[in-house]
C-alpha cells in the first residue's frame, strides 16, 4: 500500500496544500495541525485506504506525481501598480485588480483566494469570492499555513469557471489534480501563482504572541504587511489584535523580521523547493524588490504572464494605473536572493539543522515569552558555527551544563 501518509513519514516533505484530500477516492484523508504548527494530512478513522494512490499523483513532493502540464504559450513580464488598490495592497494591488477584471468581464464566475479570519486557530483561510467587495476582504499577504481542502470540496459541485491563486507548491498540486481530472481542468480555468520564499508554520505567530505574554487563543486577528506611510515597502510587518482590546505591531526591522527573514519557522519542504516563479501558473505575481522601487512606501507589482489570453487583460492596467513591459532578467534581479537560495534546493543542511533546533526550543519554552531570547541565542550560535568553531564549542558545552 502506498499513500501520502507513508510518504510523509519517510520524507517529511509536505506543504499542507490539502489537494490529496480532494483527490482521494475513498475520503480517507483530512487535514489537521501537527505539534509544530504545520497542516498535514491524517487518516479519517472510519475510512480506509484503498490504495488508489491518487494522493501521491497530486502531491507536489511525491516522486510519482502526475504529469506536469506545460501550458505556456507566450511569456511576458510586466511591472506596475493599480491606481485603485495600491494604497491598501501589499505589493501594488495588481493581483486584486486582475481578479476583479476576470470577474467583471465574466472570464470566471468566482475567485478562490485567502482572507484573514477571526478564528484564533485558523487566522487565515481560503474563501470563494464572487465580486469586488469579497475580493477586498482578501487584500494583503498571509505568511501563515492554509489548506485548499475545504474550499475545493465546497466548489466541487458548483457551476461556473474559477480562478485560483497559490504559492508554487500549491500551483503544482493544482496542475497535478487537473492532469488526472477533466472536471478540474474545465472548472479551474485560471491558475495564478505567488513568488514564495518560504511558508512559516503557525508557531511563528504563536511565538510573537508569547513574546507579548499572550496565547494563541487570545488572538482576535492577524494582518501582515499593513500600510505604514512612514516606512519603505520592504520594511513590512505584522499587526496582532487581541481579544482584550490590545494590539501590537512588529516590523521587518524588529521581532517579526528577525523570525521571518531568518526562516526560523520554515517547513522542511521549503528547503527542497526549487520553484521560484510558480512556473506552471498562467500568471505569477511578486514584489518588485528593485532599488528604484523598494524604498517607496507603496508597493509595486511584477508579473509574469504565460497565457496569451491573459496578456490583453493585464495590459488594460495602462488605463487604470501603471504598467510597463520588462525583461525576465529584471524579474530575476528583483528576486536574486531567492533565486540563489532555491538554486541550491535540497542541499541546505544548515537550514535543516536550524529548523530542527527551533522545534526543540518551542517544545521546551512552550508559551513562555523567553522563547525569543532562546531563538536569538540559536541564531548567534549558528553564526559562530560558521565563523568561530572554538567559541561555538564552548557555548555548546556551557548550554548543556546550564540546560539552555
Amino acid at each position: 500500500m502506498k499513500n501520502v501518509l507513508l510518504k510523509n513519514q519517510k520524507t517529511g516533505l509536505c506543504s499542507g496544500c490539502g489537494i490529496c484530500t480532494v483527490a482521494c477516492s475513498n475520503h480517507y484523508l483530512t487535514m489537521k495541525e501537527n505539534e509544530v504548527g504545520e497542516l498535514r494530512p491524517i487518516a479519517v478513522t472510519l475510512q480506509k485506504c484503498i490504495d488508489c494512490q491518487k494522493c501521491l499523483k497530486v502531491c507536489p513532493f511525491a516522486d510519482n506525481a502526475g504529469e506536469k502540464e506545460k501550458a505556456i504559450l507566450e511569456e511576458k513580464c510586466y511591472i506596475g501598480w493599480s491606481g485603485k488598490y495600491r494604497a491598501d495592497a501589499s505589493s501594488g494591488g495588481c493581483c486584486t485588480w486582475f481578479f476583479n477584471q476576470l470577474l467583471e468581464t465574466g472570464v470566471v464566475s468566482s475567485v478562490i483566494s485567502v482572507y484573514p479570519t477571526s478564528n484564533s486557530d485558523e487566522l487565515f483561510a481560503y474563501t470563494v469570492c464572487h465580486n469586488e467587495e469579497e475580493l477586498l476582504n482578501c487584500l494583503g499577504s498571509a505568511y501563515y499555513p492554509v489548506t485548499l481542502e475545504n474550499v475545493l470540496k465546497k466548489i466541487e459541485q458548483e457551476k461556473g469557471k474559477i480562478a485560483i491563486i497559490g504559492v508554487p507548491c500549491f500551483v503544482t498540486a493544482i496542475r497535478n489534480l487537473q492532469s488526472g481530472s477533466k472536471k478540474w481542468r474545465e472548472k479551474i480555468t485560471v491558475v495564478a501563482g505567488l513568488v514564495c520564499g518560504h511558508m512559516p508554520s503557525k508557531r511563528m505567530v504563536d511565538v510573537l504572541a508569547w513574546f507579548r505574554k499572550k496565547k494563541r487563543e487570545e488572538i482576535q486577528s492577524c494582518r501582515f504587511r499593513f500600510r505604514d506611510d512612514e516606512r519603505p515597502a520592504w520594511n513590512y510587518g505584522i499587526h496582532l489584535t487581541f481579544k482584550d482590546g490590545s494590539d501590537w505591531k512588529s516590523y521587518g526591522s524588529e521581532e517579526f523580521g528577525y523570525l521571518f527573514w531568518r526562516r526560523l519557522f520554515a517547513q522542511k519542504c521549503c528547503n527542497y523547493c526549487s520553484d521560484v516563479f510558480a512556473d506552471q501558473a498562467d500568471i505569477t505575481f511578486m514584489d518588485a524588490w528593485l532599488p528604484e522601487y523598494k524604498e517607496e512606501t507603496e508597493g509595486t507589482s511584477m508579473m509574469i504572464v504565460r497565457s496569451k489570453e491573459l496578456i490583453p487583460v493585464v495590459e488594460k492596467l495602462k488605463t487604470e494605473g501603471y504598467i510597463g513591459e520588462i525583461s525576465f532578467n529584471k524579474v530575476e534581479e528583483a528576486q536574486k536572493k531567492l533565486c540563489d537560495f532555491k538554486a541550491m534546493a535540497g542541499t541546505h543542511a544548515d537550514e535543516e539543522r536550524k529548523r530542527i533546533r527551533v522545534q526543540e526550543i518551542i517544545r521546551k519554552y512552550h508559551t513562555d515569552e523567553k522563547v525569543m531570547e532562546a531563538l536569538r541565542r540559536l541564531v548567534y550560535k549558528e553564526k559562530l558555527r560558521k565563523e568561530n568553531k572554538i567559541l561555538w564549542s564552548m557555548m555548546e558545552i556551557k548550554d548543556k551544563v546550564t540546560g539552555k
